[in-house]
């Protein structure tokens, strides 16, 4: 196991000299046209060195570096419980575009992403076929759900996002109590906490009354659900007071702050920048965590180039799109 991870975090100290820089994201971010920004990407070798006939084909080339990493992360992985942790959301994804093109009578493999570690032309047969069997468990009792939904006149869409966004949280704390790896449990604790008080504030936003904000709080964390719902009836000052003494009051007075705004970005920085804190705490060069780091790092560059990338082709404010990338880069 140490051998392994020595080789797989020597491979991840390699890859993650090529890494985007802030300065390389705000190179490409200076460009007046997509055209430009993309030549200025392809300079530095990204996907491989994949070049487009038309420009605004731009996603091709994220899909083609996030699938080379998702191959990387399960091939150098010496704790596949703990990688595939942060990888099964892939899975989960397509299973919802799936079950969703299921009822739609329609082909959804096209609209699915190819780096889950079940391939969407299976998961389509699967679940076009109603045969669950050979699925995680959480994913198979969510889609039982859904056809009895369905089935019941409840066709919303909603349904399947609802029963499956649960079902990837099960699926991921069933991997996180049998990692290896200690810090897995505290970054699962910790994620779903901070996804429930990002749901908070973005359900009152959105007027929803408590039963339907009670339906979207994901099992797992630390904060009760009784607390989460007892707040939403009061507000969020008995919020403010029941995580005074939590590490999450500095979280919930930025949620605060956003919500009053109706923008949520900051929030979501911050919490990237909670779960990243925990995973730099447990450095650890003969353990998983320096390739979980690399992963997490690519997903944040993937975010940040697709906001530049959309921000050049739609030619907004050079300044807006340099406060993104300082919040992401935070």
């Amino acid at each position: 196991m140490k051998t392994d991870n020595y080789f797989a975090n020597g491979r991840v100290a390699v890859l993650s000299t090529r890494l985007l820089t802030e300065d390389k994201l705000l190179h490409i971010a200076e460009c007046n046209e997509l055209s430009e920004a993309l030549k200025a990407l392809y300079e530095t070798g990204y996907a491989d060195g994949t070049t487009l006939d038309n420009a605004s084909e731009y996603q091709k080339l994220l899909d083609i570096e996030l699938n080379k990493v998702c191959g990387e992360v399960r091939t150098l992985s010496s704790d596949q419980r703990t990688t595939e942790y942060f990888l099964v959301s892939y899975d989960y994804t397509n299973a919802k575009i799936l079950m969703k093109s299921k009822y739609a009578r329609t082909d959804g493999v096209e609209q699915c992403f190819a780096c889950g570690k079940i391939a969407p032309q299976t998961l389509q047969q699967l679940i076009n076929n109603d045969d669950y069997d050979s699925l995680p468990k959480p994913m198979a009792d969510a889609l039982m759900y859904i056809d009895q939904q369905y089935a019941n006149g409840n066709r919303s869409p909603v349904v399947v996002d609802m029963a499956l966004d649960k079902a990837m949280y099960a699926d991921m704390c069933i991997r996180a109590n049998k990692s290896s790896w200690k810090a897995l449990k505290e970054y699962f604790k910790t994620e779903v906490d901070c996804l429930n008080l990002l749901t908070f504030f973005r359900a009152k936003r959105a007027g929803y009354d408590v039963n339907r904000y009670e339906q979207l709080i994901v099992d797992g964390g630390d904060i009760s659900k009784q607390s989460l719902v007892e707040a939403y009836n009061t507000g969020y000052d008995k919020l403010r007071d029941i995580l005074y003494y939590s590490n999450f009051r500095p979280l919930v007075d930025t949620l605060i702050q956003c919500w009053e705004q109706g923008y949520f970005a900051p929030a979501e920085s911050a919490i990237y920048s909670s779960k990243r804190k925990i995973i730099d705490e447990h450095a650890d060069s003969l353990t998983v965590q320096p390739l979980v780091k690399y992963y997490l790092d690519k997903v944040r560059e993937a975010d940040a180039l697709r906001h530049v990338l959309i921000a050049v082709k739609s030619k907004l404010d050079k300044s807006i799109v340099k406060e993104r990338l300082k919040e992401l880069y935070e």
